[in-house]
């Protein structure tokens, strides 16, 4: 089971540093073992979208990206769109766009205020 706090601390850095990571880095930075490790990482980020949605924060899962593609998985948007965040297909120019526009409020979010 992932903890967390601490993916949340990690996807904290990233976002200071205006980087991303990909699912597969996190997996194996939590030191994950199979079976579904990407799975676990996608559900633990979901439930920090839910910590976000509710304290009114920009979405730090915004900093996870698939290695090819560099947006989230389907999940990520689906995810947004059952929390009232997002309206829009899962992938395409529509999806790449409010991506970056929640990297950019990420950017600006942990790299302007103390939190």
């Amino acid at each position: 089971m992932i903890e967390i706090s601490r993916l949340r601390r990690m996807l904290v850095a990233h976002a200071q540093r205006s980087e991303t990571t990909t699912y597969a880095e996190l997996a194996q930075r939590l030191q994950l073992s199979p079976p579904r490790t990407i799975g676990q990482v996608a559900q633990a980020l979901e439930a920090i979208m839910e910590q976000d949605a509710v304290a009114n924060e920009p979405l730090l899962s915004a900093v996870v990206v698939q290695r090819a593609g560099n947006i989230p998985r389907a999940g990520f948007f689906q995810k947004a769109r059952t929390l009232g965040l997002y309206e829009g297909p899962d992938d395409g120019p529509h999806a790449e766009l409010w991506h970056l526009s929640q990297r950019e409020k990420l950017q600006q979010y942990w790299q302007t205020y103390e939190h």
